[in-house]
């Protein structure tokens, strides 16, 4: 489930997390609170401030970037920060995102981990 399990569990339980990293994953709109929109309003309170959210996907990534861009903009008018790159010209091509942002992520988790103090 890659990005999409990443999602699903932080959202879920981000008590649990410090940090989500959705990498090309999808953010469903399902009719029930267990899709990422309803999972975002029902555990806001948890996770505004308090877990750290980055979101990468290609701009040819046709399955995936839609419902992320939704999901993007969700997050701004919850007013949660959080990091949301869009990759130029790239598809669901998960070993070109990783070799090009290897880095960042490491950097990313190691700070999350950093601030995070257990409450």
């Amino acid at each position: 489930m890659g990005g999409l399990g990443a999602m699903y569990f932080a959202l879920k339980y981000p008590e649990m997390f410090c940090s989500l990293f959705s990498q090309a994953g999808t953010a469903h709109k399902a009719p029930y609170a267990s899709d990422a929109f309803g999972l975002l309003d029902r555990n806001l309170e948890k996770i505004k401030g308090k877990l750290r959210i980055q979101i990468f996907c290609g701009t040819q990534d046709e399955g995936h970037i839609p419902s992320l861009r939704e999901f993007h903009q969700a997050l701004i008018q919850h007013g949660v920060d959080h990091t949301y790159l869009e990759i130029e010209s790239l598809a669901h091509d998960l070993p070109a995102m990783i070799n090009r942002y290897r880095e960042i992520w490491f950097d990313y988790h190691v700070e999350s981990l950093r601030r995070f103090d257990g409450k």
